[in-house]
């Protein structure tokens, strides 16, 4: 970890678990403790969570005190396509451009046109929805859209959508 940089971000915001895994917590509508995201840090560092959209710049602030800077960060995954994991991924997408996205095909379209995603939830929260989760910004693809095959999706600068098939789909990938 680059100690120099770990001063600009709050000592609770990294938790080191071992093995080169740290949790950062996203601070969540300003609060500790809500909401986490994971980086292993390995020759390809990766990303698993954003946090929300407003949550962006600390995760950026701590993927940087840990060493990975915007040329570094290789994947980002987005387990589910709920706000409080997925909402900044849009951000974090354009922050590390050189990073793939790795999302479940079901979630891949929310990804690329948020705006029925963000309608809805603005029917449930209201006004709160800015200060709880922000505005998912889109993370386009480059070529053609997911088909609807089970596949996990990966997006990258260039890229396009593409998909890759793992040997167990998780139930709560379902969006």
């Amino acid at each position: 970890m680059d100690e120099n940089a770990r001063g600009t971000v709050s000592p609770e915001v990294i938790t080191p678990l071992g093995h080169d895994v740290y949790q950062i917590d996203t601070q969540m509508a300003g609060y500790e403790g809500i909401t986490a995201g994971y980086l292993i840090r390995s020759e390809r560092p990766c990303l698993v969570e954003t946090g929300t959209a407003p949550s962006a710049p600390v995760v950026r602030d701590a993927l940087t005190a840990l060493g990975v800077g915007p040329a570094e960060l290789e994947t980002v995954v987005v387990t589910h396509i709920h706000l409080d994991h997925a909402g900044g991924v849009g951000d974090i997408a354009r922050m590390f451009p050189q990073a793939q996205v790795v999302v479940h095909e079901r979630g891949a379209r929310h990804l690329a046109d948020p705006s029925r995603l963000m309608a809805s939830a603005r029917m449930v929260y209201g006004d709160e929805l800015d200060d709880l989760f922000g505005e998912l910004a889109a993370t386009p693809p480059s070529g053609s859209a997911p088909s609807s095959a089970p596949a996990w999706w990966t997006s990258a600068a260039g890229g396009g959508w593409r998909a890759i098939t793992p040997p167990a789909m998780p139930a709560i990938t379902s969006a």
